[in-house]
């Protein structure tokens, strides 16, 4: 974990409480019930999370990260949506540290700057991270199965912009992983369709879904366009799809879909929810 100064920024939890719990046992009891972990485990190169509040996403997102071997997996890259509007266009968070009610997580220091050089496209900036959710509710995931194993984090806020644009992240994060020469592990944070029937909700993912597990990534910004599917990550969900393909992944599977309707039993009205995991 990085030498955390004084003067380095700390980022508390502003979800705790109403996404997942605050306190730290009632935290570890949900997430135990999520993440039953199979054996023998898979390395991955990255994983596709939800990120909406535990009770109704987070079965999905422990299943998913469950299945990862990440015992030599010291550094985490988590990209998230911006739905705040807050900061910089792609922001990514300055040294310091985040908290959660499960401990403290450092920023990977010298990586965050090989990110910042490999691309004028990423600003350091703290504004886009200050009430974001999207990626704070993945750290307890990740705390959770690392258990006490230290590992670090660099967190980058992605807004909305233009397919291209994330092809370009896409390949200055690889050339910034290469060049760092450590295992990281990708986490791009999304929930999928919002607020329609379960039907359309269906019918919908299923046609992102099969653009991401099949790693074509134009191809999710032409369906996402074209059926007008409201998946608020799909910026962070090809940008890691484009890492990966430079990187050499071949393949993606899906781990698991759901909706809120599972949880709520309204079907009329309902969000999304699936875990994909890229080798």
């Amino acid at each position: 974990m990085p030498d955390l100064k004084e003067s380095q920024l700390v980022r508390g939890p502003v979800v705790a409480g109403s996404f997942y719990p605050a306190d730290a046992e009632d935290l570890k009891d949900e997430l135990r019930a999520f993440c039953e972990r199979e054996s023998p485990l898979r390395k991955y190169r990255a994983a596709v999370m939800p990120h909406a509040g535990y009770i109704y996403s987070g079965a999905v997102a422990g299943k998913t990260l469950s299945r990862v071997k990440l015992d030599d997996v010291a550094t985490f890259l988590i990209l998230g949506p911006n739905h705040t509007g807050l900061g910089a266009k792609f922001s990514v968070f300055p040294d310091g540290r985040w908290l959660t009610p499960l401990g403290e997580v450092g920023i990977n220091s010298k990586f965050k700057d090989m990110i910042l050089d490999a691309s004028s496209d990423f600003e350091e900036d703290e504004k886009a991270h200050c009430r974001e959710h999207s990626i704070e509710v993945e750290i307890p995931f990740i705390q959770f199965i690392k258990n006490k194993s230290p590992f670090d984090i660099v967190a980058i806020s992605i807004s909305h912009d233009s397919p291209q644009s994330y092809v370009r992240l896409g390949r200055a994060l690889s050339e910034a992983i290469s060049g760092y020469g450590k295992k990281v592990f990708i986490i791009a944070s999304s929930d999928m369709t919002h607020y329609e029937p379960r039907s359309s909700a269906s019918e919908k993912d299923s046609a992102a879904i099969e653009k991401i597990i099949g790693l074509d990534v134009m191809g999710l910004a032409e369906v996402v366009t074209k059926k007008r599917i409201s998946m608020c990550g799909y910026g962070p969900v090809m940008t890691a799809m484009a890492c990966c393909k430079r990187l050499g992944a071949e393949k993606a599977e899906l781990v698991a879909y759901k909706t809120s309707g599972d949880v709520s039993g309204d079907h009329e009205s309902v969000v999304g929810y699936a875990g994909v995991l890229i080798q």
